[in-house]
């Protein structure tokens, strides 16, 4: 029988490589060791929220849909209106795409960061 650590972690494996993403790159997309990335996905260590959001964000998903049962699950598919009373949901989403878009803007920052490190190291290795 899973626990709740376990079930996340497969959830997050699942979605992974569904999306095609290897370990080392979600653990560098994540800034955190493989090591650490591994351990999450087999469940053998508590994942905080803000890790969750971050998860979430790298696979365009809500938290939420990490959290909830089932492969299968999606978020667009629960009716979660009651969660929003009296809030502009509109504004929300834009909120949302927004703090995505923030997030996909470090990520390639990171990337572009980790290529020029790598260029740097190979005209140095030419230069040898």
């Amino acid at each position: 029988m899973f626990d709740f650590k376990q079930k996340i972690g497969q959830k997050i494996r699942l979605l992974r490589q569904e999306k095609g993403y290897s370990q080392e790159s979600m653990a560098e997309m994540l800034d955190m060791s493989l090591s650490g990335f591994a351990k999450m996905e087999r469940g053998e260590t508590d994942i905080s929220a803000s890790r969750i959001e971050q998860i979430a964000k790298v696979f365009l998903i809500e938290p939420l849909d990490l959290l909830m049962r089932g492969e299968n699950t999606n978020i667009a598919n629960f009716n979660h209106s009651h969660l929003f009373n009296g809030i502009n949901y509109g504004s929300l989403q834009y909120m949302d795409r927004m703090q995505e878009l923030n997030s996909l803007k470090n990520i390639l920052q990171r990337f572009e960061q980790r290529i020029e490190m790598l260029e740097k190291k190979l005209e140095n290795k030419k230069n040898e």
